[in-house]
């Protein structure tokens, strides 16, 4: 028997094909870093679902509240990625840093927040132990400029013992000065004349 015409409308309908526009996920932070590299704070991020990405922007704070930009970097949108920047002009304390996206229709996406503290460290020019032992004394350069440093130690007569020239980074290093056994207990002076000129004048006693 042939089916009613209510019948037949229903299994017409019964099958349909609809059709979706795909939509792009936005782009998501894996993780985001950011560490004290020699008085430098590194920043790093990985993303994933990069797609119709057009930048990225390192955004900045003192206060963790209010950012400013501080870098933008060209998104490559390979999928996945990470990416790096460098800020040269950390402050002492803490310095905070996100990540905002954008993406070609001008959606924006924040990452987390993460933070570096930059300690303070106080330029000086010391020597260890004061007074010497074991015939080694340690110069101690602490946050002293890069250049080229020159190192004299004189006897009480006023006499070059040892003269030596140490060109160096940026930063903290020690310099090892042997010293003679044989040499006249007294007290001896180390001079460490700077990559600008400036006279740094250590008594040390033998």
């Amino acid at each position: 028997a042939s089916s009613c015409p209510a019948e037949r409308a229903v299994s017409a309908s019964r099958f349909r094909i609809v059709f979706k526009t795909a939509v792009a996920l936005p782009v998501t932070f894996v993780w985001v870093n950011a560490y004290d590299k020699n008085g430098d704070v590194a920043v790093e991020w990985k993303v994933e679902n990069e797609s119709a990405m057009k930048e990225y922007e390192v955004e900045k704070s003192t206060d963790g509240a209010r950012f400013v930009q501080a870098a933008t970097i060209s998104a490559g949108n390979t999928g996945a990625a990470s990416y790096s920047w460098l800020d040269q002009k950390a402050t002492p304390g803490y310095n905070y840093y996100r990540i905002r996206s954008t993406d070609l229709n001008g959606k924006i996406n924040y990452s987390e927040i993460v933070k570096v503290l930059i300690q303070v460290i106080t330029p000086e020019i010391n020597i260890y132990p004061n007074p010497i032992r074991d015939g080694v004394s340690n110069l101690h350069l602490v946050n002293q400029p890069a250049g080229t440093y020159y190192i004299r130690l004189l006897n009480p007569l006023g006499q070059t013992i040892v003269a030596k020239q140490v060109t160096r980074a940026q930063g903290s290093t020690i310099e090892h000065i042997q010293w003679n056994y044989n040499l006249a207990h007294g007290t001896y002076q180390l001079q460490v004349t700077k990559p600008n000129g400036e006279l740094k004048v250590i008594n040390v006693i033998y």
